[in-house]
């Protein structure tokens, strides 16, 4: 269940990765890493686990999974086409390597569950707006390396730790039918 890819390098700990029917894809097995993710939903509807909490993503939508947390996404409708974008990136990407500010009052907490953001960021929201255009921005400029890339890549990331600090965003309760179809998949 542990993913043992590494997401980028050292130097710049984050990679981005399109996932598509096309690629074969056709659930997010049951997994964790080290490092924290953020997806978005760009076809089809999911269920998501994250961590003991399971709840449906739309088309637009774009979920948070912490550093070793157990996490899957399996479509709602059997045979659906699905399609997401992921970055996955290493904690220290957002701060520095020795303990500074951002390090000890979001990241850490972030990272010992005391402190939440949100998991789900519902598409048409105020938030999802700017998490969004960050995202975008930062998906973009992993995908085409740019010269000097690695500045806007960090920048964006750190926006959407800035504007997801502290939110709390109700979830959308799951159907009793997409529940025992989750049952039936994981068993």
């Amino acid at each position: 269940m542990r993913e043992a890819r590494r997401h980028g390098d050292a130097l710049m700990p984050v990679m981005n990765y399109c996932i598509r029917r096309e690629d074969r894809f056709h659930a997010l097995d049951c997994h964790w890493h080290s490092e924290m993710e953020l997806f978005r939903v760009m076809q089809g509807t999911l269920t998501v686990q994250c961590g003991t909490d399971l709840f449906e993503a739309h088309a637009g939508d774009i979920v948070f999974f912490n550093s070793g947390e157990l996490h899957a996404a399996v479509p709602v409708e059997a045979g659906e086409e699905l399609y997401f974008e992921a970055i996955v990136f290493s904690p220290d990407l957002l701060c520095s390597t020795a303990n500074d500010i951002i390090r000890v009052k979001y990241i850490q907490p972030v990272l010992d569950g005391e402190l939440t953001v949100p998991r789900l960021i519902r598409a048409g929201t105020n938030l999802h707006e700017s998490v969004s255009a960050a995202f975008q921005t930062a998906y973009t400029m992993l995908e085409n390396r740019p010269p000097f890339f690695e500045f806007p890549v960090k920048a964006a990331m750190q926006l959407i730790g800035y504007d997801c600090g502290g939110c709390r965003l109700p979830l959308t309760p799951m159907s009793e039918e997409n529940l025992e179809k989750l049952k039936k998949y994981l068993l």
